[in-house]
């Protein structure tokens, strides 16, 4: 007796039909698991949000004051100060696009900076326990740093109620490093994987404008609302009381502006 199989042509059909259907459902499948990742970065922001809340209210409205020069583990860092709010709530510390720590994958602790990488240990300033892939908005911090200048000093927010339109300022967002002080004439990364420099010379705007959302990113604001926000619309949001967002790549800037970041010209501008 004869054992019914398939036949050479009936696998090949059946596979091609197979193919053509991922084909069909990769696409979808993707957009979807995109969508997911925006959603749990939201999401995130959104805790860090709270739990910056919980601090300040215990500190009579103040921001931490930020790192002062005194290494880890007695520096002023925020993920020093808000440890004890959040420190059993590891899911919370990275975009689900940036998870991986950048020095454990390029074998080069406090080096490690890349858009879809996540910032971790950095000897002299945070321990092995510290990893994510936001910053905070620096120019919030209640800084005590005798290095600044009298009109750097003023730029900071300092307490929670001094914060002026809060739905215009940014406190945490998608990032490759810890934190950011923007301003006005900071370029953008001339390619979308630009890692930050983080010398004095560096565009902290480099350190926060990452594609991690297909031409947007997420940030949390300080009326605690969280969003998607375009990558050119960084230079429109107030990071400080006297940002200018009309400066060289800000509202109304020609498109000629990005003409050393040419990845960026089709993006949306504000």
């Amino acid at each position: 007796m004869k054992t019914k199989g398939f036949t050479l042509v009936e696998l090949l059909v059946v596979i091609a039909i197979i193919a053509l259907l991922m084909g069909v459902l990769m696409p979808a499948i993707n957009k979807a698991r995109k969508i997911a990742y925006t959603a749990i970065c939201s999401s995130n922001l959104r805790q860090w949000y709270i739990i910056a809340e919980m601090y300040t209210m215990n500190n009579e409205g103040f921001f931490w004051e930020g790192w002062d020069g005194v290494s880890y583990p007695d520096s002023n860092w925020w993920m020093n100060a808000l440890r004890k709010y959040y420190a059993d709530i590891d899911e919370i510390r990275c975009c689900p696009s940036a998870t991986k720590v950048a020095w454990e994958l390029d074998g080069s602790p406090g080096t490690g900076r890349l858009p879809f990488r996540a910032w971790g240990y950095d000897p002299g300033f945070f321990g092995t326990e510290d990893y994510g892939s936001y910053a905070v908005n620096g120019w919030l911090e209640h800084s005590q740093r005798n290095s600044e200048s009298a009109a750097q000093k003023l730029k900071y927010w300092r307490k929670i109620d001094k914060v002026k339109n809060a739905g215009n300022v940014p406190f945490m967002l998608d990032a490759q490093w810890i934190d950011a002080w923007p301003e006005p004439s900071h370029v953008p990364p001339q390619t979308q994987d630009e890692p930050a420099n983080l010398g004095s010379g560096g565009s902290h705007m480099v350190r926060v404008c990452q594609n991690r959302h297909d031409r947007y990113e997420n940030c949390v604001f300080m009326d605690g609302h969280a969003r998607k926000i375009g990558l050119k619309e960084l230079w429109t949001l107030k990071w400080y009381d006297d940002f200018d967002i009309g400066g060289p790549y800000g509202k109304g800037a020609p498109i000629t502006a990005w003409n050393t970041a040419e990845w960026m010209i089709p993006f949306k501008a504000y």
